[in-house]
Formats: structure tokens, C-alpha cells, sequence
């Protein structure tokens, strides 16, 4: 064989390979848990909404199952969309399923530097706004259980937590019901190949817990904004938000596994005080336009991005009464004393109200 005749025989083994690598790049392997059909290069990138893809995200789950694949681009992107999947890998074997994997998902927004974001807590009060607004039930409920155990002379605080059943309801049925991650803050990575229901799961693919469908598998009416459906002796429980227990969790909106959200203790306190507060302040109502006709409110529309909030919505807040009104403006003046020039609390409030009075022995 001549050095010409070897020459190209090489070339076309080395253009067939790669051919052969570009037709399969971006492609679903048979092995690896189900999901969309991919086509070669883009894999499923083409259909990943960069609007609303947390209910793509749930449509996918009820027609592929428990956990799916989705191929963006070579990267491996598994959804898991089963409280029992999630205990089984996140939880059981998070020794290999709680590495940071780079984020590569741009296209979804600008805020995907989400591990330690401070307005998450804000947004979640939006949503509760819009529950009151669209469940006046629900509210009204709320605020009969603050009337009678707190009163109409003090704002509601931590230690009335025990005697506030509903409101603790409330608390937890706002973050389930209008989740500010969709994805569970930080995805999870895997760091060797495993195999789960004789599917492989690459090592390296990124794991997101599907905290939208999860939130929603709930049996009865999942979209109703109902505190009843949290059990009052499980509310109780300081930890109920993130129960080890997959099975018993009220939301994920905090994550799962090694990966949970560090703070969630402070954001539920917050949550508490701020919502058994408004609660206890405010009346929320509907608006009506200059025709005396309700305004109509979208239930579910969010912002795009991972992390998101109610898109702005109408809405008509008023105090419950004039004695109400005095008590927070009086209170606001008062906590005005512990916050700087820049609106910040000031190192004498944290060391008021973080550090200890009292020394252990």
C-alpha cells in the first residue's frame, strides 16, 4: 500500500470517528434514565423553555417518571421528581451525590448565584400576599386564630408560635405553594458513575430536585392554597421543613440530602414573624378597575430564572383598624433605632439579639 493510498485510508477512519462523535454528542443513551427524544449536538437543549420551564419540567416527569435525563448538550441533567428518589440517592448515598457542579444553564436568566441569595425570604411573603389575596378564606382563618391567642394590644411573636397552629400552616403551605427555587438552590453532582433501577447515572451529571412537581404531589388540589393540609403536631417540629424522612416532607423548597439549605432554621423564624405579623396588621383584597370589576390575577406566574417571585400583581392592603395602624408605626420608629444610615442592622442589634446573655458552664 502506497503513502497516498494510507493517507486517505487514515482520513476516512478519522472523519468517520468523527462524525460518528459529532452525531452522538448531545444523544440519550440507552442505559441512562429516560426523557425527551435528543437530536445530535443540542441534545434537548432546543426545547428547554427559558420561560416558565418549571411546568415543562413537571410534564416531562408525568410522562417519563420518577427521574429523567434531559441532554444540554454533553452535560447530563437528571430531573428527580419522586420523594422516594430523592431519599434513595440525596440522602442514602449522599456521599457521592453532593458535589457543586459547575453551573451551565445561562440561558435561563442571571441568577443562577444562588447559594446564599438574601431576597428568597421576600419573595416567598409575595406569594404568601397573593394566597391571602386569592384564598380570602384562608386569611380569614389566620387572623381569627391571631385575634384570639395574641390579641389586638402587641404584635404576634416566636413564643406565640406553640398556640398558632394554622399560622404554622401557613408558613409552610406559602413555601410549598409558591416556591422561590425551583431547583433547590445549588444542583447536586455525582462523583462516580452509580446505578439506580438498572439505569447508569454518569458521574458528573448534575441532579436537580424538580422542587415545583415535588411541591405539587401532593393528592388533594395541589394548586389550592390550604394550611390545613399540614398537620399541627408535625408543624410543631422545628425541623419539619426538612425532615430526614423524605416521605414526610411538607416542600423541598430547602433542598434535600447534604445539599439542604444551611439557613432554613433562620428563614422559617423569619418567615413566622413576618406573616403571623402582617396577618395580624393587614387585610388583603382584591382590586377592582375604575368599572368596579375585579382585576384578574394570574395564580401562577413567576419570574424566569431558577430562582424567582410573583410577577407583580394588584393587590389592596389596608389595616385592620386604627389601633393596629399606631402599634406599627410605634414599632417600626422603635426598630429604626437599630439599623444604620444604609437601612442595615447595626453591630449592636446582632450583638443584642444573636449573642447569648447567659454563659454555659
Amino acid at each position: 500500500m502506497d503513502f497516498h493510498a494510507l493517507y486517505w485510508y487514515a482520513a476516512v477512519i478519522v472523519g468517520a470517528f468523527i462524525g460518528w462523535k459529532v452525531l452522538t454528542y448531545g444523544m440519550r443513551p440507552n442505559n441512562i434514565p429516560p426523557g425527551p427524544p435528543t437530536i445530535p449536538l443540542l441534545g434537548n437543549l432546543h426545547q428547554m423553555p427559558l420561560k416558565d420551564f418549571h411546568f415543562k419540567f413537571r410534564e416531562w416527569a408525568q410522562q417519563y417518571g420518577l427521574i429523567v435525563t434531559l441532554k444540554v448538550g454533553g452535560q447530563n441533567l437528571i430531573l428527580l421528581n419522586d420523594e422516594s428518589v430523592i431519599k434513595d440517592l440525596l440522602e442514602e448515598r449522599s456521599n457521592i451525590y453532593s458535589a457543586r457542579p459547575d453551573l451551565f444553564i445561562r440561558e435561563f436568566g442571571d441568577n443562577m448565584n444562588i447559594a446564599f441569595r438574601k431576597d428568597t425570604q421576600w419573595n416567598t411573603l409575595l406569594g404568601f400576599i397573593k394566597a391571602m389575596i386569592l384564598y380570602p378564606e384562608a386569611q380569614a382563618e389566620a387572623q381569627r386564630e391571631i385575634d384570639r391567642i395574641v390579641g389586638f394590644d402587641r404584635l404576634p411573636a416566636w413564643e406565640d408560635r406553640e398556640s398558632l397552629p394554622y399560622i404554622r400552616g401557613v408558613v409552610e403551605e406559602s413555601l410549598r405553594w409558591m416556591p422561590t427555587t425551583l431547583s433547590a438552590a445549588v444542583p447536586h453532582s455525582l462523583l462516580k458513575d452509580d446505578y439506580y433501577n438498572s439505569y447508569l447515572i454518569p458521574k458528573g451529571s448534575s441532579m436537580f430536585i424538580n422542587v415545583w412537581t415535588l411541591n405539587n404531589n401532593v393528592k388533594d388540589n395541589p394548586r389550592v392554597f390550604d394550611p390545613a393540609r399540614h398537620n399541627p403536631e408535625s408543624t410543631a417540629q422545628e425541623n419539619y421543613g426538612i425532615d430526614t424522612d423524605s416521605s414526610k416532607r411538607p416542600h423541598f423548597t430547602f433542598g434535600a440530602g447534604r445539599r439542604v439549605c444551611p439557613g432554613f432554621h433562620i428563614a422559617e423564624r423569619g418567615l413566622f414573624i413576618a406573616i403571623s405579623r402582617l396577618l395580624w396588621a393587614f387585610s388583603f383584597s382584591r382590586k377592582l378597575d375604575n368599572a368596579g370589576n375585579i382585576i384578574p390575577i394570574d395564580r401562577d406566574a413567576v419570574t424566569p430564572g431558577f430562582i424567582v417571585r410573583p410577577v407583580p400583581y394588584p393587590a389592596v392592603i389596608k389595616p385592620r383598624d386604627q389601633g393596629s395602624a399606631k402599634i406599627i408605626r410605634e414599632t417600626w420608629k422603635e426598630a429604626q433605632n437599630s439599623l444604620d444610615a444604609d437601612g442595615n442592622f447595626t453591630e449592636e442589634f446582632f450583638e443584642r439579639v444573636f449573642v447569648s446573655k447567659t454563659k454555659n458552664p
